[in-house]
């Protein structure tokens, strides 16, 4: 999984059991430093100092450290992300991803997380919300071909369609 996703900022392999942090790779060096303490623990702190915006960053921290991470994956919950302004990308947003396996040599919990920048998609994202916001009712692509009609957005002033 580390090497499955080569247009990551960064991917790190953390044993959460263990509480150990390692095997990380980006091309952006104050991405890797949040291995440099060695503890998942450590990883989860210096990562939120990376969240620009105070109320992701709080979300963050509420749910991605081991003591949660540890109980959803007991409760079978193995896939999270969380996309926020990043501090490592000049003005842009990222989205981070955690998979929870169980390594099946030791029984110890570990996840594999990835970063990808989405500022791209987020501003398209933005673009369509203001739109359908200010200007118009919906946003819908027609694909006479194949018969399809798909809404896009929709503006919060429609109660329903």
């Amino acid at each position: 999984l580390i090497n499955s996703n080569s247009k990551a900022l960064g991917t790190f392999r953390l044993n959460l059991t263990k509480n150990w942090c390692g095997e990380g790779k980006s091309s952006v060096k104050s991405v890797m430093r949040l291995q440099n303490a060695g503890t998942a623990d450590a990883f989860f702190e210096s990562a939120s100092k990376l969240i620009e915006d105070n109320a992701i960053q709080n979300r963050y921290i509420e749910n991605f450290n081991r003591g949660k991470l540890l109980e959803d994956f007991r409760n079978g919950k193995t896939h999270f992300t969380l996309e926020y302004p990043s501090r490592t990308v000049d003005g842009g947003w990222v989205m981070v991803s955690f998979d929870l396996v169980q390594n099946p040599a030791t029984g110890d919990v570990e996840a594999i997380t990835y970063a990808n920048v989405i500022t791209e998609r987020k501003k398209n994202q933005q673009i369509i919300q203001r739109v359908t916001n200010d200007k118009c009712d919906y946003i819908a692509l027609v694909n006479i071909e194949n018969e399809i009609f798909e809404f896009k957005n929709v503006s919060k002033n429609i109660k329903s369609i």
